[in-house]
C-alpha cells in the first residue's frame, strides 16, 4: 500500500479510537504487529497515562474538525519510552464516516540533546549565580537579560527591577552620562571596555566599581550579546581619597615652607650683597661672602625644582604620546641653533604625568653640557623583544666614561643634580628604566627600556 512507503509511523482511526489502519513504520515503532493493532485501542498497549493523554486529544480534533500537534510521551512493546510529536487531522469519507488521521515524529534523540544543553547552560549559570562578584549579561540589542545573585544582593533589587536598561536607575546621576556612553560606543564596536563608576549600594549608599564587559559569540560565531564582571573598589577609592587628600596637605606644607625659606634666602643675598659692596672685606673674607652667594643660588635652584616635581607619583600613571612630551619641552627651552629630530609619530607610553620632565631634562643637559659643536639632538625608537626601546642621542661632547657610573646618582652633575636622578625614579613608577650607551666624545645618548604592555601607536 501507498501508505507503506511514508518512514514515519501513520496509523489512522474510526470514531470509536479503534486502529483500522497502521503503516509498516507503526508497527516498527510500536514492536506490535499490524494483526495485533488493527480493531484495537490505545488502551490495549500503552499505559493508561499515556492512553489517556491520546483520546483526549483525539477527542479534540473529532469534535473541533481542528489540526492538532501535541509533544508527548509514547511506550513501545519493548518497555523503551520514546518522546513524539503527533499530528492529528480530521478525515471525512463520501459517506460521511469521520476518521482521525495521525502522523509520529520520533523526537527522542533531539530531546536528549536538547536536555544535555540544558543541563549544561543551567551548571554554567549555576556558576555565574554563586560567583562571588556581580555578574551581568545582555542580549544583542544591549539591554540586559541576567544579572547573578551577587548583583542582587549588592543592589538589594529584584531581578526585574534591573533586566533590561532598570539597572541603569542605580548609576550615580554624576557618572551616568559617562557610563553609558562608553558602555553603549563599546558595545556597537564590539569592543571589550573597562570603565569606573558609582552604583547605589542596598543600604542606600554609592559604592564604586570597576566593570570589565566583553563581548561574545555562539558557536556559529554569531554575536551573541555581551557579559560583564564587577568588582567592588569602594575600600580602593576611599583609601586613594584619602592618599590624595594626604598629598595635598603635604603639598599645601611644602609649598609653605618654600615659601618661607625663600624670603630667608632673599633676606641673606641681600645681606651678603650688602657686605660685599659697602664693606669693603678684605680679599679673603670676600671669597667666603662668595662662596655664601653661590650656596644661596644653589638652595634657591634646589627649591624651584621641588616645586616642579612635588607631584611625582602622586597622580595615576595615563598614557602619553612621546612626540607632544617632546614638542613641549622644546618649546620652553633655549635650543640656539641646536635642531631636534625624531620618528616617535602616534607613539605613546604608559607613564607618570611627569614624563615630560624627563625629555626636558635630556634635551636641556644636553644643550648645557653637549657643547658649541653640537648641531643636532634625534629622537629614535626600536622594538626589542615585547619591549620598546626610545634612544635621545646628541652629536655633542658625550659623556666621560668616569662620570657614567654615577650619573644617574642624587646630586651628581654641576646644576641641582636632580634632574636625571628624579627622571629615573619617574620613569620607574611604571617599570620603565633608562640607561646612557653614548661614547665619550661623540656624543650622549640616553636608552628609555618600555616594557611589554607600556607602549602603543596610535
Amino acid at each position: 500500500a501507498i501508505i507503506n512507503t511514508i518512514s514515519d509511523p501513520v496509523f489512522v482511526k474510526d470514531r470509536s479510537h479503534t486502529f483500522v489502519i497502521v503503516n509498516d513504520g507503526f508497527c516498527r515503532f510500536s514492536g506490535h504487529s499490524r494483526e495485533e493493532l488493527l480493531g484495537k485501542t490505545d488502551y490495549d498497549f500503552f499505559p493508561k497515562e499515556e492512553a489517556d493523554i491520546y483520546r483526549r486529544k483525539d477527542e479534540e480534533v473529532f469534535s473541533t474538525g481542528q489540526v492538532n500537534e501535541n509533544e508527548e510521551m509514547l511506550t513501545d512493546a519493548g518497555g523503551k519510552r520514546h518522546t513524539i510529536v503527533t499530528k492529528k487531522s480530521l478525515y471525512t469519507n463520501s459517506d460521511g464516516e469521520a476518521f482521525l488521521v495521525g502522523i509520529i515524529r520520533d523526537i527522542s534523540d533531539r530531546k536528549l540533546v536538547e536536555e544535555d544543553i540544558k543541563k549544561a547552560r543551567d551548571f554554567y549559570l549555576k556558576i555565574l549565580d554563586d560567583f562571588p562578584n556581580p555578574i551581568w549579561r545582555a542580549d544583542v540589542r544591549a539591554k540586559c537579560d541576567y544579572f547573578n545573585k551577587d548583583w542582587l544582593d549588592f543592589t538589594g533589587r529584584r531581578l526585574e527591577q534591573e533586566l533590561g536598561d532598570g539597572w541603569a536607575e542605580g548609576v550615580h546621576p554624576d557618572d551616568f552620562d559617562r557610563c553609558l556612553k562608553i558602555y553603549q560606543d563599546n558595545f556597537h564596536a564590539r569592543k571589550p571596555f573597562e570603565m569606573e563608576y558609582r552604583l547605589r549600594y542596598h543600604d542606600g549608599t554609592y559604592h564604586w566599581l570597576f566593570d570589565c564587559g566583553k563581548p561574545f559569540y555562539t558557536a556559529e560565531g554569531e554575536f551573541a550579546g555581551y557579559i560583564g564582571s564587577c568588582y567592588d573598589i569602594q575600600a580602593r577609592r576611599l583609601a586613594e581619597e584619602a592618599l590624595q587628600q594626604v598629598n595635598r596637605k603635604l603639598n599645601l606644607l611644602s609649598s609653605i615652607t618654600r615659601h618661607d625659606i625663600n624670603n630667608q634666602l632673599f633676606s641673606i643675598k641681600a645681606f651678603l650683597s650688602i657686605s660685599k659692596d659697602s664693606l669693603e672685606p678684605p680679599a679673603e673674607a670676600l671669597e667666603y661672602i662668595l662662596k655664601a652667594e653661590n650656596a644661596a643660588n644653589a638652595i634657591e635652584r634646589q627649591i624651584a625644582f621641588t616645586k616642579e616635581y612635588q607631584d611625582l607619583g602622586v597622580k595615576a600613571p595615563v598614557w602619553q604620546n612621546v612626540g607632544a612630551c617632546v614638542n613641549s619641552a622644546v618649546s620652553i627651552l633655549p635650543m640656539r641653533e641646536v635642531r631636534v629630530a625624531g620618528d616617535t609619530d602616534g607613539l605613546e607610553i604608559y607613564a607618570d604625568p611627569l614624563l615630560e620632565k624627563v625629555f626636558y631634562n635630556l634635551i636641556d643637559n644636553a644643550l648645557r653640557y653637549g657643547g658649541p659643536a653640537m648641531t643636532e639632538i634625534r629622537i629614535s625608537h626600536q622594538e626589542a623583544g615585547r619591549g620598546l626601546v626610545i634612544m635621545v642621542a646628541d652629536n655633542g661632547a658625550g659623556i666621560a666614561a668616569e662620570d657614567k657610573p654615577r650619573l644617574f646618582e642624587r646630586g651628581f652633575g654641576k646644576h641641582t643634580g636632580l634632574g636625571l636622578f628624579l627622571s629615573r625614579d619617574i620613569l620607574a613608577i611604571t617599570g620603565i628604566t633608562i640607561t646612557e650607551t653614548g661614547e665619550p666624545g661623540k656624543g650622549a645618548r640616553f636608552e628609555i627600556h618600555v616594557p611589554e604592555g607600556a607602549w602603543r601607536f596610535m
